[in-house]
This record gives C-alpha cells, structure tokens and sequence, in this order.
C-alpha cells in the first residue's frame, strides 16, 4: 500500500451584512477555521454509502458566544446561540460555496464562534461539526448577516 499526504480540506467564512432599513451591505470579517474530525468521518461515511442521503435539510451553520480556542477534536460550539439551514449553496470544480442567512431576529449578539453541522436538525447539538471558527462579529435585529462558508478539496 502507497501511502500519500491525503486529500487537504482548507476553508474560509466570509461574513455579509445588511441593513435592514436602507438596504446598505458591508462586509464582515474573514476567517480561517479548524476542520472537526467528526465531520471529516461523516464525509468518509457518505463517501462509503454508509450515511443516509445528504440533502440541503441536513446541512446547517451556527453561530456561538463562546471565547474557547476550536480545536480539531470539538463536536459542538463551545455555547450555541443560533443555527440555521443551508440557504445557497454551489460548486466551481473543486470549490464548495455554502451561504447560511441569519435574519433580524436570529443570532444577535456578541458572536465569538461559527459552525457547519451536516446530517443535523434545527435542534442545537445535532449532527457532525465539520467547521469550527473563532470570529468577532456583532449582530443586531437591525441587519441581517450571510455566513458564507468556502470549502476547497486539495
């Protein structure tokens, strides 16, 4: 058996606002996150067939309060405050864009931490943590807020 350097996940999240009375967008910070050992199973077990069919209902993108440091061994937010369905997503070769919308009334706050869950529910602590990320954002009902999640494989 040869034995290779593997296949390399690097991913960004890119944060958009807009306001809600004039229409004004700005955008928010960039980062770069830790991918989960957890999600990166989930991704070998659908690969295998071994997961259930992956849809858009399955894939979702949280926000937290919690300062802690990710790390590659997390399976949940360190304090989950918001989560939401997959809104867009699409594909250019080997780029993966996955956009999740928070509205007025979701995720306001001091956000410290940001997630991808796939195979999760609405339901906080459900599904595979694929993406953890310290941010700095703060979100008020008066904006709305696109996570906008960027996956390349290789």
């Amino acid at each position: 058996m040869v034995v290779s350097p593997g296949v390399a996940l690097r991913d960004i999240w890119q944060v958009h606002y807009r306001e809600i009375a004039t229409g004004r967008t700005w955008p928010g910070g960039r980062y770069e996150n830790v991918v989960c050992v957890n999600g990166k199973a989930f991704l070998a077990a659908w690969l295998n067939l071994e997961s259930p069919v992956h849809s858009r209902s399955t894939i979702y993108g949280a926000v937290g309060t919690s300062a802690t440091a990710p790390a590659g061994g997390d399976t949940g937010l360190g304090s989950e405050l918001a989560r939401v369905v997959l809104a867009t997503s699409s594909r250019l070769s080997n780029l993966v864009t996955l956009d999740f919308f928070f509205g007025s009334g979701q995720g306001n706050g001091v956000l410290m931490e940001a997630g991808l869950f796939l195979g999760a529910t609405s339901s906080a602590g459900t599904g595979s943590l694929l993406s953890h990320v310290a941010i700095s954002e703060n979100k008020t009902s008066s904006v709305t807020m696109t996570l906008e999640f960027s996956l390349q494989i290789g």
